[in-house]
């Protein structure tokens, strides 16, 4: 990742020494809280401990969820589930779903929207550090704590988006296989730049993964769960890195050639469909120049119906 990159990416600035210096916290609107940033997370605290107080939810931080009985029913639960019973076929008896009471039902809408509010004040581009799957604030301010606090922490940060857009990436509609793994290429060094770690299968399967079903012919014999699906595992895992990656991409090459090929045939055909509708069209006109019957006519390959004069 270049210098540049590296900066946009982080969303701040750099001096002549390389040292990092953060851009005035943004705010939020509606509150005037302060938002998470990469270097603003000790004002951030104390402003969200604030606020949270001002709404009486500052007391969620503290104690973890429990549902005052079991133990067993989770946020999600005991708030969008009533106080219900059920028919119990074994005991012959009714049973209550969960057996929260309708304070605990209520502090549940209290947490779910306690943690909403903590993740409105984080930064976009920081949210996918955090484990928003959790709806109990007490959980998701400690995650926050714990991440905001490594030494490394944007390495941290610049390692997860690496290997999260090489998981997610996928071929273009006009980008070409070469232009396809350099760009993966360049993620995979950066991944390992800045102390990551990611296997050459690994990398191999996120590449794969990526291409369009035309290319299936040979990601099925290079992609570990394809490879599996058929009762196999990768081979040559032991070969040099660099070697695998020159193999599969000529064959990945040599695939796309197949494909453009077969789409200037497609064109071809369709080519010369449209010159003779065209031709066709032209020979129904009568020879003052108008039209023996009625079509529907185009600029593309199209159905024409005529109708016999009375």
């Amino acid at each position: 990742m270049s210098d540049q990159a590296h900066e946009n990416f982080l969303d701040v600035g750099m001096n002549c020494s390389g040292d990092i210096h953060n851009e005035p916290a943004p705010s939020d609107s509606n509150s005037d809280g302060i938002i998470l940033d990469l270097g603003n997370h000790h004002e951030w605290s104390v402003s969200m401990r604030g606020l949270l107080e001002d709404k009486g939810w500052d007391k969620f931080l503290e104690t973890p969820w429990h549902d005052g009985m079991e133990g067993d029913t989770d946020i999600w639960l005991a708030y969008e589930v009533p106080a219900m019973v059920v028919y119990n076929p074994f005991t012959g008896e009714l049973e209550p779903l969960h057996p929260c009471s309708e304070d605990k039902m209520s502090e549940a809408l209290s947490r779910r929207q306690c943690t909403a509010y903590i993740l409105g004040h984080v930064k976009d581009t920081l949210r996918s550090s955090i484990d928003t799957r959790q709806e109990d604030p007490y959980t998701v301010w400690r995650g926050i704590e714990e991440f905001w606090n490594l030494k490394d922490f944007e390495d941290q940060i610049i390692r997860r988006w690496c290997r999260e857009t090489l998981e997610n990436m996928f071929l273009g509609n006009e980008q070409s296989i070469e232009d396809y793994i350099e760009n993966a290429m360049k993620q995979y060094v950066d991944l390992h730049k800045f102390g990551g770690s990611m296997s050459s299968q690994e990398f191999i399967d996120c590449v794969t993964e990526g291409l369009w079903v035309d290319y299936i012919c040979v990601t099925e014999k290079w992609n570990t769960e394809w490879l599996r699906m058929q009762g196999l595992v990768p081979t040559g895992v032991d070969r040099p890195f660099e070697e695998r990656l020159r193999e599969l991409k000529e064959q990945l090459e040599a695939r796309e050639k197949v494909l453009l090929q077969e789409k200037v045939e497609r064109d071809r055909i369709w080519l010369l469909e449209w010159e003779r509708e065209k031709a066709e069209r032209e020979a129904a006109k009568t020879p003052d120049g108008s039209s023996s019957g009625w079509s529907f006519d185009g600029d593309s390959p199209s159905i024409s119906i005529y109708f016999d004069s009375p």
